[in-house]
């Protein structure tokens, strides 16, 4: 049940309508039905596997923190001399420990599972026939890959380390720890939730605001806009030409490529817009997964503002446990001892990034292209990051001025170019080969008349559509550029009056329901981040 049929729009009413209805105290159990229907009808095969996962980490955390509480009761009432108690703090740590990594070879082996199965497959198929033995086709074994796995796995992982790590106590009601698993708006594409900032909001119960729901019907207005109109739009262009990448040249490519990454993003932020404005109405605030990316001016910073909370768990999960392991701090003596100061600085910077992007690479996609993505990526920001004087001296030399207009908007094409455009093609292509290939069509051909002839009209949309697509994008472009000045869109609204309030609102309703790409013959495409 996708946020953009119906159907949904029903079970949304209803569950908002019961939410305010019911007593204060009472209506997270509302939330909990309504995500536990919500995810049934995704389909009954995936309930064993967000099950595990719950009980695994609620139980595992239970374990660690009574572990925690019984040896701060200990230790507080002097019931043990100095080694007593250096004992039982070792004796403690290591059974937390061993709790811990069990637990996250369970929750993460499913997840492993579910996306590595059909490459483990793939590559002992190959390896198979070419020693001559017949394997089954791979078409011909079925793996579940259940809704939402990488973003509650994610979330999970994080509540767990963060009760081994002492940062708050452990939840002791199952089912509220259930519903913060399953909550509806953000399973589908996030943002990857943290315990201590949404759990809370999701059990305190919230009175009905007009301010807030008309804020977050604003919000998700604005997710459907971007969706429906935008990139289910632009993804039928794309669609055409990368499946027939072989005989397209030039310039065709360069547009399919650029609205491919126009594409994801307004296809992603708008399903994160749908989920923080529903949320919005119920009173809970979902943290912000997008923050203007395309007005970045290096990669590192656009990968400061694009998925926001994939970023921060990254940091705080792997970033941070890598840069303080005593395998980096081996690397980090060694190459002082051997190199000096400045090439212990570089390992303690390069190391961590260098697990990050493969990470982030392989949760992506278990493809070879998705590596190269994350190989492409990690490899700017790490030679930035290392190269970061000698870029400082160069400018000074050319007597470039950071704060002149100029410079900045070739960044953020410089930046868009790098971070967008070019590592597109190899996560929309089926393999590697196909990535080169496109590439190398890209620039075998100078057919500029491509704009003029007509024949970008060929590629599923007529003129009408690609022009509106265009305009779209404009759209897009213009509220962009506002919330990047600071101006706050939708406060401007509820300031205007009603007249003008309600003709946006009315403009905006209709918008979507006469240029939106959906009804009968329209096959509605998923939600791009969802198969992540």
């Amino acid at each position: 049940m996708l946020f953009t049929t119906i159907q949904f729009i029903i079970f949304l009413t209803i569950t908002i309508t019961l939410y305010f209805i019911f007593p204060l105290n009472k209506r997270w159990i509302i939330l909990l039905i309504a995500s536990g229907i919500f995810y049934c009808m995704a389909g009954l095969k995936f309930i064993p596997f967000v099950l595990i996962t719950s009980f695994a980490t609620y139980y595992s955390a239970l374990l660690i923190d009574r572990r925690h509480g019984k040896l701060n009761d200990m230790t507080a009432g002097g019931e043990l001399d100095e080694e007593q108690e250096k004992e039982a703090k070792e004796k403690c740590g290591k059974i937390c420990k061993r709790i811990l990594v069990i637990t996250l070879l369970i929750v993460l082996g499913l997840l492993s599972y579910t996306k590595f199965t059909h490459i483990i497959i793939d590559l002992l198929q190959r390896a198979m026939t070419s020693l001559g033995v017949r394997t089954v086709q791979l078409s011909e074994i079925s793996v579940i890959i259940p809704l939402g796995i990488s973003y509650y796995t994610f979330s999970t992982v994080g509540y767990i380390l963060d009760v081994y790590w002492k940062k708050y106590r452990a939840e002791r009601n199952f089912f509220k720890y259930l519903l913060f698993v399953l909550y509806f708006p953000h399973i589908l594409q996030g943002p990857f939730a943290r315990y201590n900032r949404l759990a809370h909001q999701l059990t305190e119960g919230h009175r009905f605001s007009y301010e807030r729901a008309c804020f977050g019907i604003q919000l998700m207005l604005w997710g459907y806009f971007k969706k429906l109109v935008v990139a289910d739009r632009l993804a039928v262009f794309v669609n055409s030409v990368y499946g027939d990448w072989e005989n397209q040249a030039g310039f065709v490519i360069v547009i399919a490529t650029f609205f491919a990454a126009i594409q994801i993003y307004t296809d992603f932020s708008g399903c994160v817009d749908m989920a923080r404005g529903m949320s919005q109405i119920l009173g809970i605030e979902l943290d912000m997964n997008f923050r203007q990316p395309y007005f970045s001016r290096s990669v590192e910073e656009y990968w400061r503002r694009w998925h926001i909370s994939l970023g921060n768990w990254f940091k705080d999960y792997l970033y941070m446990p890598v840069f303080a392991s005593k395998f980096v701090a081996n690397l980090i003596k060694k190459a002082k001892g051997k190199y000096g100061n400045k090439a212990g600085r570089n390992v303690a910077a390069v190391v961590p990034l260098i697990v990050v992007w493969i990470a982030t690479g392989v949760w992506h996609g278990t493809g070879w292209g998705h590596v190269i993505w994350g190989i492409w990526n990690g490899g700017i920001i790490i030679s930035s990051t290392l190269l970061k004087n000698r870029y400082v001296d160069l400018r000074k030399r050319l007597c470039i001025k950071e704060k002149k207009r100029e410079w900045q908007l070739f960044q953020v094409m410089r930046t868009f170019i790098l971070a967008a455009f070019i590592p597109k093609v190899f996560t929309l292509t089926d393999s590697v080969s196909s990535a080169w290939g496109m590439i190398r069509n890209m620039f075998s051909e100078f057919n500029v008349w491509v704009f003029f002839d007509q024949s970008l009209y060929t590629y599923g949309l007529d003129r009408q559509d690609f022009w509106l697509s265009m305009i779209s994008i404009f759209i897009v472009f213009c509220v962009s550029l506002m919330k990047e000045k600071g101006i706050q869109i939708r406060e401007s609204i509820a300031r205007k009056n009603i007249v003008f309030r309600w003709a946006v609102y009315y403009a905006a309703i209709f918008s979507i329901i006469i240029f939106g790409m959906y009804g009968p013959g329209y096959d509605a495409s998923n939600f791009v981040y969802m198969q992540f």
